[in-house]
């Protein structure tokens, strides 16, 4: 039984010891399972910011070989160049250009951006040290690396490579050595057969003789990495020559021809540009100020195209700066607005700009045959109504519906990407980080095709700059002397006028080009130093991650001094004003040299009455117009036309004048107006007023030769055409004033030729005509008027006025006419054949923000020709001549007043309405025949009887109650008078208000004087002299002034001051006292009038006879 007992004890231990090691394993793994899950959670972090770290380190290690490569992309070595002798000084900058020069490779002060010896100078004079030299340019390094065989053999030149790839480039060759001797350990021996080793031996020259190396660009050659989170690179590439698209070699970046190159470049173009788009939110641009502190922000960064939010400008405009392009739109005062700044190189490239909305603008540019649309966004904000969001994207999608091919959508969108899922790694990179809203998964969503051209670099002709310092001056000055060799000889030899005119031009234009090479002062800037390092060093602490305290504060005094210190612009303008006021009294002066832009026109009515907005298309609409309206009309032969040869013209051309002489040419010079645009020449009038001494026996030369020869210079046929803009809807091309942009040396001719037709001219012009004669002013016709109105009115006769207003007056009439006009106002023949070459075969391009295509002109005077006004009313004559109005018209101490004229506004008078109608179309017809039209919509009539309807040529003309002649208004009313005060009140208020920024600024109380003389009061008091002065008119004058006064001063009526006081202060003329003097020098001039002008009549005429 013990036995048994034992048997089971020990079975049961067994037993024991078993469960106790299966309890033991699942303790040990439960207690292993827990510490390592313990574990796990305590290094997991660790392990991500190792694998993180690891991350970072292999980007910073990319960004240090792309960085090295970006430094050594201009690099060059030059070996074998020898050192200078012991004690010698090594001019290294002339030892390059002549070694360069001797391979055909131009090098300027330009292209060197750094040249140096590499190494330590030894006393081993055999062992020479490489050059290193980097151009500025990687177009320049292809040029020197494409004609380095020429170099001589003692010396060459190696590309500076970086450490990793001349370690790859040594590799393969050693791996090109060893396969070279498996390869000849491989030849067969002597008792091969000969078609084996022929074959093998073909085998082995092919794979070691390479082909060149492929056709590669040196975009990818540069690597240029830069600016990468700011400038969004261009993928396609494109170099635009004749408009086909050009692929040339590259040296293999990675050795000489005939090295295996395992990293080749994509095949991409040689010179291509990229063009670098950025987006910036500017928190407004709504003054000066901001448009100087965006400008110097972006002075020291590369940028061609900057997409602008928060604009805060209103309206919609595109202005050309000095630099830069800015095109804008907004709508609500001080908030939202977008816009784009483009590089003024790229003006051409220009197709269209369209502000389709205060958020979203689209501007189109055209690079050869690629076009590119960009749009910039600025979306609402997070607490917007959601209308307002779904109408600012459904304005996104059909912008993008409307754009081209290549679309870039840039701007800021107000939302947050967040955490980037697996899926959108294509759409938003791998670093986004926050949080996103339901709103901000729209811009995720919103379907876009980005694709950014890769456009070739274009360049331009530099214009003429004007010659500003007296170190300029002595510099043109000395380049005249200089290129007088040319001059001397048209002295010496007998020459024609072109090649005179060729041979000056060319010599003035040589001697500014020298002078432009020169280095000139720089530019004066308008802010100060210190404005720019206060700017410099806010900007250092803005880019600080963590700021300390002190820096915190430092920065927000600096935002303060920045932003007071920016205000130098004022300083700058106010400088600008005081000095044009105190110089030329002239508001206007100061406002043309402070001018820093100019703005183009956006749009036009085409033919069809459809607004146009393309680039390209508002200049085909002004093109197609003044194609058309100086394109030559039908018009009826004028009566006793003579022809331009025969014998009583023989005769007039055998005539001798006075040929024009030194002292003629240099009172004209004298004469000539500064800071005016100069014409196709780019010669300005200050070019001639300081090379006066040295140019004028060219001068007359040439004008002799001129006027002898009666051929004028091609060059002279020539003009420019810039559109101002007058009144009416902008769209309508026909609101602008076409003015002509003439060669300078031309407008000096012409206004001599002025001087010695004039008189003649002027001679046989009636007293009807007062525009463009001396001692003859608008007050003649205006006073005539009125004593018309008030006599006729006293006697209670009846009178008609119709105001005559032409369609384009001075651009319609005939050629042929003035000629005829010319000739019945006996100018010599000599004279008329001048004028008729100097019109022959004329040529106009229409110059908006770029010049438009040539069209000739057939017709017309040129509008900015000195000779134009006299030509215009000599023709006018004609059509009076030629016109019987024996009966017609009031008569006045017993002469017939028919009608007045001031230049092309006519007034004509009449007894009756059909006397008034028969004289219409007398003067139709007869404008017909040398192309004038009457504008039937401005012709307008005025009485003080029956309103009979009266037409012309079937259109019936309008009747007023009053009208603006001559800038003064007129009417039949009795308190006409009182009406034209109050105009003119609310004119002088608005030129007040006009000039607030001098009138209520800091400026001195001299300063303001000078304008509320010199500018405000000739409006207030026009034509004064034909006021009738009564207690009322006399209270309106002074009470204008008075509050004028208070407001310089800044005084407010109820502090009950003085005026007399005030006036103490101000020191201004008075104008009530200024009105009555100018009266009573009227008076006094019309008493002194000998030559019985209608002025004098009317005033002496006691009135119709009789009353009805």
């Amino acid at each position: 039984m013990s036995t048994e007992l034992s048997s089971e004890m020990s079975l049961l231990l067994t037993k024991m010891k078993e469960q106790l090691n299966l309890q033991t394993i699942e303790i040990t793994d439960n207690i292993t399972t827990t510490v390592l899950l313990k574990v796990d959670e305590k290094i997991k972090p660790l392990i991500e910011e190792n694998i993180k770290l690891k991350s970072e380190v292999e980007f910073l290690r990319n960004k240090i070989t792309n960085l090295e490569i970006s430094s050594k992309r201009n690099n060059i070595l030059i070996h074998g160049l020898p050192e200078p002798k012991e004690g010698n000084t090594e001019d290294l900058t002339s030892l390059v250009k002549s070694t360069l020069e001797g391979i055909d490779v131009e090098i300027g002060a330009g292209d060197i951006d750094r040249v140096q010896r590499l190494g330590k100078k030894t006393k081993d004079t055999k062992k020479i040290r490489p050059i290193l030299l980097t151009t500025t340019t990687l177009q320049k390094k292809i040029q020197i690396l494409k004609n380095k065989k020429k170099l001589k053999p003692s010396t060459y030149i190696t590309q500076d490579l970086p450490k990793d790839v001349l370690q790859k480039k040594r590799e393969n060759k050693r791996k090109d050595v060893e396969k070279e001797k498996r390869k000849r350990s491989e030849t067969p021996s002597p008792g091969t057969s000969t078609k084996t080793t022929s074959k093998m031996q073909k085998t082995s020259c092919t794979e070691t003789f390479q082909k060149d190396p492929p056709q590669i660009d040196a975009f990818q050659y540069m690597q240029e990495t830069n600016n990468t989170n700011t400038i969004l690179e261009t993928k396609n590439r494109i170099e635009t020559t004749n408009n086909t698209t050009t692929k040339t070699k590259f040296p293999n970046p990675a050795g000489p021809r005939g090295e295996n190159d395992h990293h080749p470049p994509s095949n991409n173009v040689r010179n291509a540009h990229q063009l670098k788009i950025c987006t910036y939110n500017v928190r407004s641009l709504s003054t000066r100020e901001r448009l100087l502190k965006l400008e110097n922000s972006i002075e020291n960064i590369e940028w061609d195209i900057i997409g602008l939010a928060e604009v805060r400008r209103m309206g919609q405009a595109i202005e050309e700066h000095e630099n830069y392009i800015l095109c804008y739109i907004g709508e609500t005062v001080g908030l939202h607005g977008v816009g784009f700044l483009i590089k003024k190189k790229y003006k051409n490239n220009i197709v269209n700009f369209i502000g389709k909305s205060e958020r979203l603008a689209i501007l189109k540019l055209k690079f050869g045959k690629l076009s590119l649309t960009i749009i910039q966004i600025y979306a609402p904000t997070e607490g917007s109504s959601e209308e307002e969001i779904n109408k600012f994207y459904k304005d996104l999608k059909l912008a993008q519906e409307q754009s081209d091919t290549h679309l870039m959508v840039i701007g800021d969108f107000n939302a947050k990407i967040g955490q980037t899922k697996p899926e959108e790694n294509m759409i938003t990179g791998k670093y986004g980080c926050g949080k996103r809203n339901k709103r901000d998964h729209r811009m995720l969503r919103f379907p876009l095709t980005l694709e950014t051209p890769k456009i070739s670099r274009k360049s331009f002709k530099p214009s003429t700059s004007l010659l500003k310092t007296l170190e300029e001056k002595d510099i043109y000055i000395q380049n005249l002397k200089n290129n007088s060799e040319t001059l001397k000889e048209m002295l010496e030899t007998k020459n024609d006028a072109q090649t005179i005119a060729n041979k000056l031009e060319q010599v003035i234009t040589k001697s500014l080009v020298l002078e432009n090479k020169k280095k000139k002062p720089p530019k004066l800037k308008i802010l100060t130093k210190e404005t720019i390092d206060l700017i410099s060093r806010r900007g250092k602490l803005l880019s600080l991650k963590k700021r300390t305290k002190e820096e915190k504060y430092e920065l927000k005094q600096l935002f303060k001094k920045t932003n007071k210190a920016i205000r130098d612009h004022n300083t700058h303008r106010r400088k600008i004003i005081e000095k044009n006021l105190t110089a030329f009294r002239s508001s206007k002066r100061a406002n043309k040299e402070l001018s820093t832009h100019m703005s183009w026109i956006q749009s036009l009515n085409d033919a069809g009455n459809k607004e146009t907005s393309t680039r390209e298309d508002v200049h085909k609409c002004a093109y197609e117009f003044y194609k058309k309206l100086y394109r030559k009309a039908p018009v009826k032969p004028v009566e006793n036309e003579r022809r331009h040869v025969g014998i009583e013209d023989n005769q007039q051309t055998q005539e001798i004048i006075d040929p024009i002489s030194e002292t003629e040419v240099q009172r004209h010079i004298k004469a000539l107006k500064t800071n005016k645009s100069p014409g196709p020449d780019n010669l300005t009038n200050e070019t001639l007023k300081i090379g006066a001494p040295l140019l004028i026996p060219y001068l007359k030369l040439l004008f002799n030769e001129v006027v002898e020869s009666e051929q004028v210079p091609d060059q002279w046929r020539l003009s420019q055409i810039i559109l101002l803009y007058k009144k009416g809807n902008p769209l309508e091309v026909g609101n602008y004033r076409p003015i002509s942009l003439l060669p300078s040396i031309y407008k000096l001719f012409s206004s001599i030729l002025l001087s010695r037709i004039a008189p003649q001219i002027d001679k046989n012009q009636p007293i009807e005509q007062a525009g463009f004669r001396p001692n003859y002013s608008t007050n003649d016709h205006i006073h005539a008027v009125d004593q018309l109105i008030e006599k006729y009115k006293e006697f209670n006769k009846p009178l008609y006025i119709g105001f005559v207003d032409y369609s384009k007056a001075f651009d319609s009439i005939s050629h042929t006419s003035i000629w005829e006009a010319l000739r019945n106002n006996k100018i010599s023949e000599k004279y008329i054949n001048v004028i008729k070459n100097l019109y022959f075969k004329n040529r106009g391009s229409i110059k908006l923000e770029r010049k438009g295509e040539e069209f000739p002109i057939e017709r017309g005077v040129k509008q900015g020709d000195p000779l134009s006004p006299k030509l215009f009313i000599a023709v006018l004559q004609d059509i009076f001549r030629n016109i019987d109005w024996a009966d017609k018209g009031i008569l006045v101490l017993n002469e017939r007043l028919t009608h007045l004229r001031f230049a092309d506004d006519i007034a004509m008078f009449s007894e009756t309405a059909t006397g008034l109608e028969q004289m219409f179309q007398n003067l139709a017809s007869e404008s017909n025949k040398i192309g004038l039209e009457m504008n039937t919509s401005k012709t307008k009539i005025m009485t003080n009887s029956i309103e009979t309807p009266i037409s012309i040529e079937g259109q019936n003309i309008e009747y007023v109650k009053e009208y603006i002649y001559l800038g003064k208004l007129t009417s039949f009313h009795s308190n006409r008078n009182e009406n034209e005060v109050d105009r003119r009140v609310n004119l002088a208020w608005r030129k007040y208000w006009a000039q607030k920024e001098i009138l209520k600024g800091d400026y001195s109380l001299k300063m303001k004087k000078i304008i509320m003389d010199s500018c405000i009061l000739p409006t207030l008091t026009y034509s004064s002299q034909t006021w009738i002065f009564t207690n009322i008119i006399k209270n309106k004058i002074r009470s204008c002034q008075h509050a004028m006064e208070r407001s310089i001063l800044k005084l407010r009526r109820i502090d009950k001051n003085r005026n007399t006081d005030i006036r103490n202060k101000t020191k201004l003329v008075d104008a009530l006292q200024h009105t009555m003097t100018l009266k009573w020098k009227w008076a006094g001039h019309i008493a002194r009038y000998q030559d019985k002008r209608w002025t004098t009549q009317t005033t002496n005429w006691p009135g119709p006879s009789g009353k009805t």
